[in-house]
């Protein structure tokens, strides 16, 4: 009997475990975008990163503009969303990422900063 339980419970899990899959944040702005692929598991868990910066119609051609990045921290906390993205020996932030959401995830902006550079205003959604 108690095995039909674990069993049951495990069914369970795998079978809503599909429904948080392929969520993702996608920013855009005056000379950026950016797109934070989550994982599909409950909340938000960020997986990777990708920021192109430059002219909109040139950025996305051969990763001309891919500004580097691996996830480092991230905070979800009482609508903000702060990201810090590394290089690739973990030893500076290249990229923060500063959101406030308001009407759960409805509206969402603030900037990104690709430091040494400047900062850039975003406005971003869930999908």
């Amino acid at each position: 009997m108690f095995r039909k339980l674990l069993l049951g419970a495990a069914f369970a899990v795998l079978a809503t475990s599909a429904s948080q899959a392929g969520v993702g944040l996608m920013c855009d702005g005056e000379g950026i975008e950016a797109n934070f692929p989550m994982a599909g598991v409950p909340g938000f868990v960020l997986m990777a990163a990708g920021v192109w910066v430059g002219d909109k119609e040139t950025r996305r051609e051969n990763d001309q503009g891919l500004v580097g990045g691996i996830p480092y921290q991230q905070s979800w906390h009482d609508g903000r969303i702060n990201i810090d993205l590394v290089d690739e020996k973990h030893e500076k932030i290249e990229i923060r990422v500063r959101l406030v959401s308001a009407s759960e995830y409805d509206v969402i902006s603030g900037f990104i900063e690709v430091v040494g550079d400047t900062a850039y205003p975003v406005t971003c959604g869930v999908g």
